[in-house]
C-alpha cells in the first residue's frame, strides 16, 4: 500500500483558538510516542502579524499528515485519545465551522526535503 497524506483544516469560533490548541497538543504527544506508522504530524497556525487584521483566535489550525498506509490512518482516528479530543472539541462547540478534510492524498509531485 502506498503512504497516504491528510490535511485537516480546524477552524476556531472567535475567542476558542487557545482552547482548541491546548486541547490538541495531548494529542501531538500521544500521536509521536504511540503511532509509529504516522510518519508526519504537524499541527500549524499562520503567525498573527502586527499587518494582519485576523486575531490568532480566528486563524484557522491545519494538520499536514503522512502516514504509511491507510490502515494507519485508521489507527489513529480510532485511538482513544483522537476520540477523546475531538469529542471535547465537539462538546465545547469550539469550531465556526464543519472540519475541512481532505484524506487519503497521494503524492503526484513535487518532492520531500533535501
Amino acid at each position: 500500500m502506498p503512504e497516504i497524506h491528510v490535511v485537516a483544516i480546524l477552524s476556531p469560533k472567535p475567542g476558542k483558538a487557545e482552547r482548541l490548541l491546548t486541547l490538541l497538543q495531548p494529542l501531538l504527544q500521544t500521536v509521536q510516542t504511540t503511532e509509529p506508522q504516522t510518519l508526519r504530524y504537524l499541527m500549524l497556525q499562520e503567525p498573527t502579524t502586527s499587518s494582519s487584521s485576523e486575531t490568532t483566535s480566528e486563524q484557522d489550525i491545519v494538520f499536514i499528515e503522512k502516514y504509511a498506509s491507510p490502515e494507519a490512518n485508521e489507527t489513529h482516528v480510532q485511538g482513544e485519545k483522537f476520540q477523546q479530543v475531538f469529542r471535547a472539541i465537539a462538546e465545547e462547540g469550539l469550531l465556526a465551522r464543519e472540519m475541512v478534510l481532505r484524506k487519503g492524498l497521494v503524492v503526484v509531485g513535487g518532492f520531500e526535503g533535501r
